[in-house]
Parts: structure tokens; sequence; C-alpha cells
């Protein structure tokens, strides 16, 4: 539609007139609900990481970039929150944190801790927001910016060009997701999950 109304006001300078036609709808799909004992059945397939990661999705809400993105510092355990930054529409929000998950969350902590400490030794930390590096030049060396969910592996910040750790790719939970399941036995299709 774009392209004639330009073609037509810049190429052949003719107004192009009204056009009496109506837009195709998109198609409304219906979305996939999982009943509690299917969630169990999934939950059961998983553990560690991934039982952590998916029962933060399920229990406080989160997409899976926003819990992908989550640092030490946006835990607050007294209060039973987590907070989101850069969540959907670029908007910070609170939202709940089970008490279930303390424990799962506190080891967590435990095992990216000495990730970050060993990135420190070499020079290297977590991937910091935006150009906030610049900024505060050590902050990657704080506790308190340590990503819950880190990568395996070193990548470049794609603001400032330094070496630094990113949280994990969001293929690797879909992954997992998807072999649990498949694993699980219920009736769904794991795209239609992921």
């Amino acid at each position: 539609m774009n392209a004639l109304v330009f073609l037509y006001d810049k190429f052949l300078q003719r107004p192009l007139g009204g056009l009496d036609f109506n837009r195709a709808n998109k198609p409304r799909r219906l979305p996939v609900v999982l009943n509690r004992s299917e969630v169990q059945a999934i939950f059961n397939q998983l553990d560690g990481r991934n039982r952590l990661l998916f029962a933060l999705l399920y229990g406080s809400g989160l997409r899976i970039t926003e819990c992908l993105r989550l640092r030490v510092k946006d835990i607050n355990f007294d209060a039973g929150s987590l907070t989101v930054h850069d969540g959907k529409g670029g908007k910070d929000r609170v939202t709940l944190l089970p008490s279930s998950l303390h424990d799962s969350l506190h080891q967590q902590i435990e095992e990216s801790l000495p990730i970050q400490l060993e990135d420190n030794q070499r020079g290297v930390g977590p991937s910091l927001p935006g150009v906030l590096g610049k900024k505060y030049p050590n902050a990657f060396r704080q506790p308190a910016w340590t990503l819950l969910f880190p990568s395996s592996g070193l990548c470049l910040h794609p603001h400032t060009g330094i070496n630094c750790r990113h949280h994990l790719h969001d293929s690797v939970p879909c992954k997992a997701l998807k072999i649990a399941v498949a694993n699980s036995g219920i009736a769904v299709t794991a795209e239609a999950v992921c």
C-alpha cells in the first residue's frame, strides 16, 4: 500500500485517489494454555538452572529476555520482589518473587559470583547496560551487577566494543523447554510453548 502511494505521488506525480478495499485482518489465534498438571509434568523434566529459569517465568510473570537479564541487584529477598529493567516498551517494573524460589536463587547466585570473580581477575566483567561501563569503569567488579544466568563464553559489548560476559542466549532455555515438553508426554507441540 505504501509503495503504491509512493509510486503515484513521487514518480507518476498523479493523485492516487480513494481506494475502495478493506485490509485483510490477521487471523486471531487462541493462546496455548496449560493446566497445572501439564505445567508440573514439564517442570518434572527440568532441573537446575533451567528449572529455576522457568519457575521465575511462571511464578513472577517474566518474559524470557527479562528473566535472562536479571542481576543480583534486581532481587529483593526481604520484600519478595524482582525489579525488571528495560522490559517491554523500555519500561521498568517490579514484580513478585515467590518465596519457594529463594533457596534456588541463592544457589544460582553462589554459582554465578565465582564466574564474575574469575572474569574480574582477567579484567573482564558482565555486560553493563548502555554506556554505563564508560560512566562507571569499575562497576563490572561489583557483585550487584552479576548476571544470574551468565553465558558460557565471552563476547564484545555492542556499544563499547569491550570484551565482556553476556547473559544466556534465549535459544538455550527454549531448547531445554522443547526437550522437557517432548519428554513430559503432554499433547502440545513444543513450538506452541516457546
